[in-house]
């Protein structure tokens, strides 16, 4: 049987918090690491003026304090959607908003109350969802912008098909219904669900040791080892994708940027 969003986001409920912003050497917290979405946010920001911005799946806030440390956002509303109770508790500045909610879910009326201009973001949310949920989520979250508006996505995806279908193994024998596509596919799908893709950019890897994995979705050193063991002798090593080390491994998802725009 398939895993709902709800019960991904309650298996790994024990790294939410605060340890959600140590985990994978700090990626989620990590100034240098966002930059790149940032920028991409401010771009927008400076040409369109939204009067609200929600971070879709933005766990602890981290994004929006760090567009509220960059960018004069005075008369923005900033919200921070998220379904995990524990993530939205890290959330503490005041003037973020948060809602409990998730993003295949939440409506435009939650965002916000009065007329204007909506910006919608997410950082490494569509994979959640997994294959067959990919294009329902993007089509409501389309069904919730105006045309013109826009929608800044930082997803995992990689260039190769062989790549996305090594790390499609590991993710399933970690018992996830998580799912990899390629570049590729990702444009075709936002293209098909009425997605202007404006551009396109890469964004640092996520370093994923299978001590951190082990952590976040409860695996014991057999569990690891056979995934080792399954993975190197089917796709062998793959530098910057997986590599076998020792009796665990070292895997790393590759992030894009996709600005785009509702049409």
């Amino acid at each position: 049987m398939a895993m709902t969003e709800e019960q991904s986001v309650q298996r790994e409920s024990g790294v939410h918090g605060m340890r959600w912003e140590t985990l994978h050497d700090n990626y989620f917290s990590d100034s240098e690491i966002a930059l790149p979405f940032i920028n991409a946010i401010e771009n927008i920001v400076s040409s369109s003026h939204p009067s609200v911005i929600a971070d879709l799946g933005g766990g602890t806030g981290f994004i929006l304090r760090e567009l509220l440390k960059r960018s004069n956002l005075a008369g923005v509303r900033l919200v921070n959607v998220d379904l995990s109770p524990r993530q939205l508790s890290a959330c503490s500045d005041g003037r973020i908003a948060t809602v409990q909610a998730s993003a295949a879910q939440i409506t435009r009326h939650q965002l916000m109350a009065e007329d204007g201009e909506m910006l919608l973001i997410a950082r490494s949310i569509l994979h959640y969802f997994g294959r067959s949920g990919l294009r329902p989520v993007l089509r409501h979250i389309r069904g919730q912008l105006r045309e013109g508006e826009r929608f800044i996505h930082q997803s995992a995806c990689f260039q190769y098909g062989e790549d996305a279908e090594c790390m499609n193994l590991i993710y399933d024998r970690m018992g996830t219904d998580k799912w990899y596509g390629t570049t590729g596919d990702i444009e075709a799908v936002l293209r098909d669900e009425d997605f202007e893709l404006c551009s396109v950019a890469s964004a640092p890897k996520i370093h994923l040791s299978s001590g951190d994995l082990s952590e976040r979705y409860g695996l014991n050193a057999g569990q690891v080892s056979s995934i080792r063991l399954e993975a190197e002798r089917r796709y062998g090593q793959r530098p910057e994708v997986f590599i076998s080390n020792g009796e665990g491994f070292d895997a790393w998802l590759h992030l894009y940027i996709f600005t785009c725009r509702a049409v």
